[in-house]
């Protein structure tokens, strides 16, 4: 419920799985700098791409969150080099601090991205952009050269990691597995070392190319999703869901910042006709989620939220 926060959940994020959700259920989900929370206890299913991080009602309860989960621990080499997370003074000083600290904020859009998302998508996310630039954030146009590599990489990448990680459990326990995922599993087993290895070369051109983009600018906006919640068929939970459609447009702006670590945020920022949720994403520099956080506080105070059809008040008594 906006306003509170005791509404809190951490996930894996290894193509989207903190924003995607949070953007089809109205919620706030942050990702951080890959490194930034230990991934200790959780599956090793894909190393180089995989973030864990908060679900939240609203932004501050994130920024509580990252807070907390952030931090080096000896149980994952990956988050020993990073800098301090420092949330204090947004904690402290909340919606009037971050609306006055946007004034100049350099505000990245990339048209040819953004143009895969769906019209009342995109102008609930053209609504939040002006915003921000009526309280003194600068509209930054940029492009992007490799874009229609962001998926083949990321698939082929996740996909070699979870067979990798899962390669002499599923010797022995194969019929433990659904059929999908063995099958998936199997696929990605076969795919040659060249292609991966030509894979990762790309991936380095997309990281390059991102990290470039924030000597532009101080925050990359886009859609977190290219469409609203999709319908579920009423023979889904027996029979299972595939559907290549919906997993481009649910997937289109998530896989970025799994392939270059930084740091992305997914916010309401708006409702379709039928009353769903619609959201916009924020990515930033790597390490900082001071800025992003910031910048999605501003966004989310002139956001009106309306409460889902179903609601359950978690500590009515």
């Amino acid at each position: 419920q906006p306003g509170t926060h005791e509404a809190l959940q951490a996930f894996a994020d290894g193509g989207g799985s903190i924003r995607i959700p949070s953007a089809l259920c109205g919620a706030v989900g942050i990702k951080g700098t890959h490194g930034r929370v230990s991934e200790r206890g959780a599956a090793p299913l894909c190393w180089s791409v995989a973030h864990v991080g908060p679900i939240a009602a609203t932004v501050l309860d994130a920024a509580r969150a990252l807070e907390i989960m952030a931090g080096p621990d000896a149980a994952d080499t990956t988050t020993l080099g990073q800098p301090p997370l420092e949330l204090g003074p947004l904690l402290e000083g909340g919606v009037e601090l971050a609306q006055g600290a946007v004034a100049g904020l350099r505000l990245g859009w990339c048209e040819r991205w953004a143009a895969r998302a769906d019209a009342a998508v995109l102008r609930a996310c053209e609504e939040a952009m002006r915003r921000l630039e009526a309280a003194g954030a600068v509209r930054v146009p940029i492009d992007l050269l490799h874009l229609d590599f962001h998926a083949p990489v990321q698939y082929l990448t996740i996909g070699v990691e979870m067979a990798a990680s899962q390669y002499e459990h599923r010797r022995v326990h194969q019929r433990d597995y659904s059929a999908d995922t063995r099958l998936l599993l199997e696929m990605a087993s076969q795919i040659p070392a060249v292609d991966y290895l030509r894979a990762q070369r790309l991936r380095t051109m997309i990281h390059d190319e991102l990290v470039r983009v924030f000597d532009q600018v101080d925050v990359l906006a886009t859609p977190a999703v290219a469409t609203a919640a999709p319908r579920i068929p009423a023979d889904a939970l027996k029979a299972g869901l595939s559907d290549d459609q919906i997993l481009e447009d649910i997937t289109a702006f998530s896989f970025a910042a799994n392939l270059t670590g930084q740091p992305a945020l997914a916010l309401p920022v708006g409702y379709d006709g039928a009353g769903l949720p619609l959201s916009l994403q924020l990515l930033g520099r790597h390490w900082d989620e001071a800025t992003l956080l910031r910048t999605a506080l501003a966004i989310e105070a002139a956001v009106e939220r309306q409460r889902p059809e179903v609601f359950y008040q978690l500590l009515d008594r």
